[in-house]
């Protein structure tokens, strides 16, 4: 969802002198939020936690490595930036079939690029 928003902003702004960005997608971060979140004990959220951990997928990182990862992107000039890296793998697959649509609809027209002509 923050990726699609960003990608929307992106798009908004170029126009107006920004050339790049980068969207950094951390997993876990050791915070309170994600503590209070690994305390809850609703089951959907149970459930969810549950099975990332056990793929693997919620290694927690620090505020401070994620913020190495976003300095070093940022000079890197990398479009994206997905933390941890094994977490790469869920992030594609949630992203694929917005990046399909994309594909698929390079160099259509839409509505708002339409001339109006008189018939």
């Amino acid at each position: 969802m923050i990726a699609t928003r960003s990608t929307c902003v992106t798009r908004d702004v170029l126009p107006h002198m920004v050339e790049r960005g980068s969207v950094v997608s951390p997993g876990p971060v050791e915070t309170e939020m994600w503590e209070r979140l690994e305390n809850d004990h609703r089951p959907f959220a149970a459930v969810s936690l549950n099975r990332f951990k056990r793929l693997g997928f919620l290694p927690k990182l620090s505020p401070e490595q994620i913020a190495d990862a976003t300095i070093d992107a940022v000079l890197q000039e990398q479009r994206f930036v997905r933390l941890p890296q094994r977490y790469g793998a869920y992030h594609l697959l949630s992203n694929a079939p917005r990046r399909l649509v994309e594909v698929v609809l390079l160099g259509t027209k839409f509505r708002h690029d339409w001339k109006k002509t008189k018939d």
